[in-house]
């Protein structure tokens, strides 16, 4: 049966328009010039090398024949088989041997004795100046005369920041222009540490050996009178002011007051309070053999 087309289908196309002229054909590419080949390298033949020939093949040596060894000797009949027990701890390594030891060198030769220490310098006399002990560092005694004490009040006692240790209590009966107490001081230079040694080592500031060379060039002579002590001791300090300090004369007092004599002792300087107290009490049972004609005495 003849069906119609459809209304909605697509328009028909339009006609193609007439062919154009041919297209021209085209050349044909230059042809690409061969490079020459070259001729193969001709390689020089290698030299033949001789390989060395082969060893001889080895021929199996001999067994060696091993020593026999001999059986252990057999226990005499009727002996007990000593068996270990099951649990035996194994039988410890030997030890190992000792190093050997280093060949024995003779000793050095001991070298030759010292010579004898030098015999010590002899002592000095009595009253002179001795070298203090090189062991411990020696401290000074300082023996005063004219002084029974130091009066101290109970705030100077607790004040620990206080200069002043105290005031001065002169003994009224001292007096250094006798000739009893120039022969005392005297004396005490000289013989004190000789009697002494194991107290003072030696004398450190004597006045009164001083003051009589002084009066011999003055013409006073030893003793010094009474009526030319105090024009003599007062000459003699403006010439020595070094021994200011062993002589002291108190304001408005017409004569001088105290005395003192400086030794040195072979007390450390610096020991316990305790070994000082001793000390200190040591020395006052000393000097006051020296003591006469109620002089005091104070140590310091």
């Amino acid at each position: 049966l003849y069906r119609p087309p459809p209304t909605n289908s697509p328009p028909p196309s339009p006609p193609r328009p007439p062919p154009g002229p041919p297209t021209p054909p085209t050349p044909p590419a230059p042809p690409i010039p061969q490079m020459p080949t070259p001729p193969p390298t001709q390689r020089p033949p290698l030299p033949s090398q001789a390989l060395p020939p082969a060893p001889p093949p080895l021929s199996p040596s001999p067994p060696q024949p091993q020593p026999m060894r001999a059986p252990p000797p057999r226990p005499p009949p009727g002996t007990p088989l000593q068996t270990p027990p099951p649990n035996a701890p194994p039988s410890p390594p030997p030890s190992p041997s000792p190093p050997p030891s280093p060949p024995s060198h003779s000793p050095p030769p001991l070298p030759p004795p010292a010579p004898p220490p030098p015999a010590p310098p002899p002592a000095p006399p009595p009253g002179t100046y001795q070298a203090a002990p090189k062991a411990t560092k020696v401290s000074n005694v300082d023996i005063v005369w004219g002084i029974r004490g130091l009066e101290q009040s109970m705030s100077a006692q607790l004040d620990p920041f206080a200069d002043s240790r105290g005031t001065p209590l002169f003994d009224s009966t001292f007096d250094l222009a006798s000739a009893e107490a120039q022969e005392l001081l005297l004396t005490f230079c000289g013989d004190f540490g000789a009697a002494h040694p194991e107290l003072t080592h030696g004398v450190r500031r004597c006045f009164p050996w001083a003051l009589r060379l002084w009066a011999a060039t003055q013409g006073a002579g030893w003793p010094i009178a009474r009526e030319d002590f105090d024009r003599v001791l007062k000459s003699f300090l403006d010439a020595r002011p070094d021994f200011r300090r062993d002589v002291g004369w108190v304001p408005d007092a017409p004569a001088a007051k105290w005395a003192r004599i400086s030794l040195r002792t072979t007390f450390p300087e610096y020991s316990a309070a305790v070994l000082v107290r001793d000390q200190r009490r040591t020395w006052e049972g000393a000097v006051a053999g020296w003591v006469a004609g109620g002089a005091n005495v104070t140590v310091s």
